[in-house]
């Protein structure tokens, strides 16, 4: 919880006046004004110490403290620098029924919410931000809208946030419009907001190689929008950390207590994130970022990172999504931006950003509680390493059913990372058109309900050697791709007929698909 900073009232001492008023006069009006004063500020202490929650908001905008002092900083993040320039009127605050108490009036810029709305959800949840993080390809732009249209229809609540990263001027001024597009048609908690250009990598003097990481934009944009977002942040709010290549099939909230419809790898696990309590998707590399040299990335010889393999198996391979409080978040953040950089040195790999998330947790002394059912993304998984337990309570009539999402518990996020083929049928993100939200792009060719059933091997789509190769699939196998591929397939073509709907003169040609496996146009009408 962050400190509320106090404003020090100054006094003058009894003088006497140039009209000659007696001393002693001007003495006991000043002994009264004094012990008046006290007895204010021995009620309003009173007051907040007995919890009086319902008058007093703490707001952080748009910069998170927990120090009653805040200066001009500037933060050596590893190989990067963050400037935080940090203004006193936008220090923490003490509110009471919407005013400030003992504080300068702020610029009109400066004006916070004050709304108990803005706040909390109407069931008193806590506020909830989505966030994920992009640059400003089209290959990007089209999985955002996506992400948004998902949430839109899964009622997720509170806000979600595209974070893009190093955009050109011409490229922000298009993704501010396509974003206000998006605002007005599903929500207008569904934001954009821009950082610098993070990926470049630097040597040791800080000189840049040539060479880019694209996912130092994650850390670094994470921390920029927790540092300088328009939005209020509080505390005790909940950020859900997305990749930009997973769509919702059901809300995500801080409570897992529901153990039908979250799988939780422990005996006795946590039920609610909350301060000290970040929860995350288990990843399948377990203590493998150990093997690092945490001491010299953490620059500290007796690091909290350095710790056993099964603690670091139990707690910290995590992935998104990640759950935590803004104020664990920015923590981990701050200390993931610095180590980041100095584990794509030591390991230059895709997994870098992930294992420097795990070292910053560990150095921090957070410990994730790993859930099981967040996320599926690799069909090839134990059903206790991602969600592919749930979908053993569906029956194999509706795996490929339009109505599977609101009829059984699902693994809250799908993430289509992977290449999924059933037979023929095929989704990949790398083989979608990046104008599929657009008028003029066709639907995507919808399988038949029962392919898992029809196939029991998959052909990768031409190209990949040149002929067609049939490879067998197990009858898991075939229902987990078949899920995959209908669920995915169906949920684009619903955003799409959505853009269509509120954008586009006229209604798409349904008689015309595009095939995912062979890129073909297709008349449906002859299927």
């Amino acid at each position: 919880m962050a400190r509320i900073s106090q404003k020090r009232i100054g006094r003058r001492r009894g003088q006497t006046s140039s009209g000659g008023t007696p001393i002693l006069l001007w003495t006991f009006i000043a002994m009264a004004l004094f012990i008046a004063c006290v007895f204010m500020f021995a009620s309003s202490a009173i007051d907040a110490a007995a919890g009086n929650n319902d008058e007093v908001k703490l707001q952080i905008h748009p910069f998170i403290s927990d120090h009653n002092d805040v200066e001009n900083t500037e933060q050596k993040q590893g190989e990067h620098t963050i400037h935080q320039n940090m203004p006193p009127t936008n220090q923490v605050h003490e509110i009471h029924d919407g005013k400030e108490m003992g504080k300068e009036e702020p610029l009109a810029s400066d004006i916070l919410d004050a709304s108990l709305e803005h706040r909390m959800n109407n069931d008193g949840e806590p506020y909830y931000h989505i966030v994920f993080s992009t640059d400003c390809s089209s290959f990007q732009k089209w999985q955002s809208y996506l992400l948004f249209y998902s949430a839109m229809k899964a009622k997720q609540p509170g806000s979600v946030t595209r974070i893009a990263s190093g955009c050109t001027d011409e490229e922000e001024q298009a993704e501010q419009k396509f974003q206000d597009m998006i605002s007005q048609t599903m929500s207008p908690h569904f934001k954009v907001h821009f950082t610098p250009h993070f990926s470049k990598v630097k040597d040791d003097k800080g000189n840049e190689t040539g060479k880019d990481y694209k996912f130092f934009n994650k850390p670094f944009g994470l921390l920029h929008w927790l540092e300088h977002s328009e939005e209020t942040l509080n505390n005790s709010d909940i950020v859900i950390l997305l990749d930009p290549d997973q769509i919702l099939t059901r809300p995500i909230t801080n409570d897992f207590s529901d153990l039908q419809a979250n799988v939780l790898p422990d005996k006795e696990p946590k039920t609610k994130v909350q301060h000290g309590s970040p929860f995350a998707q288990k990843y399948g590399f377990g203590a493998s970022w150990l093997k690092l040299d945490v001491e010299t990335i953490t620059q500290d010889p007796k690091t909290p990172a350095r710790i056993s393999n099964g603690e670091a198996g139990k707690h910290f391979p995590a992935g998104p999504p990640y759950l935590a409080t803004v104020k664990d978040f920015h923590l981990i953040a701050k200390h993931w931006a610095e180590f980041v950089p100095r584990v794509h040195k030591e390991h230059p790999h895709l997994m870098a950003e992930m294992y420097a998330f795990c070292i910053a947790a560990a150095h921090v002394k957070l410990p994730f509680q790993m859930v099981a059912s967040l996320m599926v993304s690799n069909t090839g998984m134990g059903p206790r390493d991602e969600g592919w337990g749930l979908l053993t309570n569906v029956p194999d009539e509706d795996i490929c059913s339009k109505d599977i999402m609101s009829k059984y518990p699902l693994p809250s996020v799908l993430h289509y990372c992977q290449r999924y083929i059933v037979g023929k049928h095929f989704y990949g993100k790398r083989r979608m058109p990046k104008d599929i939200f657009t008028c003029e792009s066709p639907l995507l060719m919808e399988p038949p309900n029962d392919i898992h059933e029809k196939y029991d091997y998959f052909v990768p789509p031409h190209g990949t050697h040149g002929q067609d190769e049939n490879k067998s699939l197990s009858k898991e196998g075939a229902r987990r791709n078949a899920f995959m591929v209908c669920a995915l397939t169906r949920m684009t073509n619903e955003a799409a007929l959505f853009y269509q709907q509120h954008h586009c003169e006229t209604k798409k040609d349904e008689n015309i698909a595009l095939d995912m496996w062979s890129l073909n146009k297709i008349m449906t009408s002859s299927l």
